[in-house]
């Protein structure tokens, strides 16, 4: 299995400004953050998401409450950066103008911040934990993943709150304010929204929504063209949108059905504040990472036919003991429960290529909002007739963190020049 890196769009704050159906506090940060320790994959974070998001800046302030810094310390979480200084860097973007860095320089909050961005500054240079900025011209490719759209309708994604009128003068006058450069172009793209559909509150929420999924993706595209991430699969976790979902190859309607299946029985209670046991929890050469390795591998022999059910259940099994072991709950032999960190899902006949049906397995934390998180090809088309599932349902909002194309990356990124 290929390293990951997983760009976390969800982080952004201008999500935070035009949210989407969920609240990204401090307990929808650490279930990401749980999520992805107890899957592997790690996690890049944007230096402006780091400090601009305030769930993120809660839990530097108060490393206790979430297991964000633990999570630093040991390279599992790295900090996308400009200039690998997480201390002057708010400064400098508020001198050129940045309004999210300004209103934070100028926060009560950001004495306690910066005096704990001091401690960590030396430590993250040390631990090389900074990764670069891409080489890529990002308000370019901007430009680029949200003019994809242009030709499109606010049917055609789904969109019940624009009228054609405001979606076509929103693409008019936002290609007007890039005649000369293109430059802050989702903040002119931001500019455009607001004067079209002034009067129309969830309009501009759809058309923001939008920005923001083109950004993240534009952002997965630029990181899996850098030279120095070439071994890495790059994963961007977005709102899932039908606008975007080519890039990951998931590019029909979600349907959604409950399937039984083996996962994973996920100690309840785990404590933020134990830095020794995310420590063990993600170091590959832990009892339990190397347990971790052996049900992710049973995971995909099984949906790809090469393995069996008994031994999957068998690596489940032994990887929901590990954690409840290392976190200190005891379990049952009857408690494997089929679900991982909530219910497995999965999305039918989204892809029938040949001989090969997709499915997307699906985690959640609850019922209203699951997160993609890995894409199977079943080479068995009686895989969904076999297992007893719930009625199909529709999905209508989703996260979706899963691994970009990397032809759709190369293609892209060829486009977008460098940035100067």
């Amino acid at each position: 299995m290929r390293p990951s890196l997983t760009y976390v769009g969800t982080l952004d704050d201008v999500v935070e400004r035009f949210p989407w159906q969920f609240d990204a506090d401090i307990n929808y940060f650490n279930q990401l953050l749980v999520r992805k320790a107890i899957l592997g994959e790690k996690i890049l974070i944007n230096d402006g998401y780091l400090l601009n998001n305030s769930a993120a800046r809660q839990a530097i302030l108060n490393p206790s409450c979430s297991p964000l810094t633990s999570l630093i310390e040991q390279g599992f979480v790295r900090i996308l950066s400009r200039n690998a200084d997480l201390v002057s860097l708010p400064e400098k973007m508020a001198d050129q103008g940045v309004t999210s860095f300004n209103v934070l320089k100028n926060s009560a909050e950001w004495p306690s911040l910066k005096r704990e961005l001091r401690k960590w500054q030396p430590l993250l240079e040390e631990t090389d934990n900074f990764i670069p900025w891409p080489e890529k011209h990002i308000s370019h490719g901007f430009d680029q993943m949200i003019m994809r759209l242009a030709e499109r309708t606010p049917e055609d994604l789904s969109i019940g709150n624009v009228s054609h009128d405001q979606w076509r003068r929103a693409f008019d006058l936002y290609e007007q304010s890039n005649r000369y450069d293109k430059e802050a172009t989702r903040t002119r793209w931001e500019s455009a929204v607001t004067e079209c559909l002034a009067d129309n509150h969830q309009g501009r929420l759809a058309m923001m929504h939008l920005a923001c999924e083109a950004y993240h993706y534009n952002f997965g595209v630029c990181l899996g063209s850098q030279t120095s991430l070439s071994k890495q699969q790059i994963l961007v976790e977005t709102r899932f949108s039908s606008a975007f979902a080519d890039l990951s190859k998931v590019d029909q309607e979600l349907q959604m059905q409950h399937v039984s299946i083996p996962g994973l029985r996920v100690p309840q209670n785990i404590s933020m504040n134990s830095g020794p046991k995310w420590a063990e929890l993600v170091s590959p050469f832990s009892d339990v990472g190397k347990q971790l390795r052996a049900y992710r591998q049973a995971q995909d022999d099984y949906f790809s036919g090469q393995g069996t059910e008994e031994c999957l259940t068998a690596e489940a099994r032994a990887y929901s003991k590990q954690l409840s072991s290392l976190f200190g709950e005891k379990q049952s032999e009857s408690a494997i429960a089929r679900v991982a960190i909530g219910v497995g899902f999965f999305a039918a006949g989204l892809m029938a290529a040949g001989p090969e049906v997709a499915a997307v397995l699906w985690l959640t934390e609850n019922y209203l909002y699951p997160t993609i998180t890995r894409k199977f090809k079943l080479r068995d088309r009686e895989f969904f007739s076999k297992n007893t599932a719930l009625p199909t349902q529709t999905v209508s909002s989703a996260l979706s963190s899963v691994v970009l194309d990397p032809v759709q990356i190369k293609e892209l990124a060829s486009t977008i020049p460098d940035f100067k």
